[in-house]
């Protein structure tokens, strides 16, 4: 079989991400249902018609786009949030900025706040990018449950913890100030309240005072 020209196949590589970058602006700022390939193929500097070589509709390169977080959650895999193995890392100013780096939620921290609503709104009418973003939903409610049996398993957390419970519960107050922050709260603000709630939440579920100075030292 006859392999593609090295300098051509990076050329398409290089049009291809110059056009979901020209998507991303457009659907930011017409929403999904308003942007047309027209639009798209402007901002670029193209034909439309140059649009459909890698696109074949505005709904699969919208698609594209929402697939840019699962492909760096790939390359950056969730146990790295938690190299250290310290439980009350979770409540740190660290930790909350690493969960914004990192496309946990399908966001990207450069992406304009309009695109994550109108990701939202377009999950509540598309099967296959719901069924996407619960899947990364899952795999970190997946992760942190794991994380926390660990825990439990070591003689820090209390054996009678819902680890699946209290991940999930976690999960919920980052993605909330996530929220805050996409509507224009200040970041200190969100990691201050994160810290303070996650460090209340995850003392109360330490097995006993001596693990809680334990982990109080190494802090």
């Amino acid at each position: 079989m006859k392999m593609m020209p090295r300098v051509l196949q990076d050329y398409k590589i290089r049009a291809k991400k110059r056009i979901i970058e020209a998507a991303i602006t457009v659907f930011a700022k017409k929403g999904y249902h308003r942007a047309k390939m027209t639009d798209i193929a402007k901002e670029v500097g193209v034909s439309k018609g140059t649009l459909y070589q890698y696109f074949k509709s505005k709904e699969d390169l919208f698609e594209a786009v929402v697939q840019i977080p699962f492909e760096k959650i790939e390359e950056e895999p969730l146990a790295e949030l938690l190299e250290s193995g310290n439980l009350l890392d979770i409540s740190s100013n660290s930790f909350y900025d690493k969960l914004w780096s990192t496309p946990l939620f399908f966001s990207e921290p450069s992406w304009p706040p309009s695109l994550m609503f109108e990701i939202v709104s377009e999950a509540s009418r598309k099967p296959k990018l719901a069924n996407s973003l619960q899947r990364m939903y899952d795999d970190a409610l997946k992760y942190l449950t794991t994380f926390f049996e660990d825990q439990k398993e070591k003689g820090i957390i209390r054996r009678d913890v819902n680890t699946h419970n209290l991940a999930l519960g976690l999960i919920a107050l980052q993605d909330g100030l996530q929220g805050y922050e996409l509507f224009g709260m200040d970041r200190s603000e969100t990691e201050k309240a994160w810290s303070e709630i996650s460090n209340t939440l995850l003392t109360s579920v330490i097995t006993n005072e001596k693990e809680m100075r334990k982990y109080r030292e190494s802090k």
